[in-house]
């Protein structure tokens, strides 16, 4: 029996200062969580806030800018993200 090759893209971010993303196209659906710090996602729907420890799913094909705020007492910003391409919602 064949196994095929299975991909599956997770990115971990951890920021100090504040950082501006540049407006990205997102690719593929994505579902994150905040360990720490803030997280505001700009796109055509609006805008949205994720807080320590909110989950959010972001939705493939569309264009989105992001900010990601450290905590005040020193804490970095902290997220993991999972990008779920067609293949793995199959």
């Amino acid at each position: 029996m064949a196994m095929g090759v299975q991909n599956y893209n997770i990115l971990y971010s951890c920021v100090y200062e504040k950082e501006r993303g540049n407006e990205q196209f997102v690719e593929e659906n994505a579902l994150g969580i905040v360990l720490s710090g803030e997280l505001h996602l700009y796109s055509n729907g609006g805008t949205v806030v994720f807080k320590k420890n909110s989950i959010g799913l972001i939705r493939r094909n569309q264009l989105a800018k992001s900010m990601k705020l450290p905590e005040a007492k020193g804490k970095p910003f902290r997220a993991i993200n999972i990008l779920l391409d067609q293949n793995a919602l199959w």
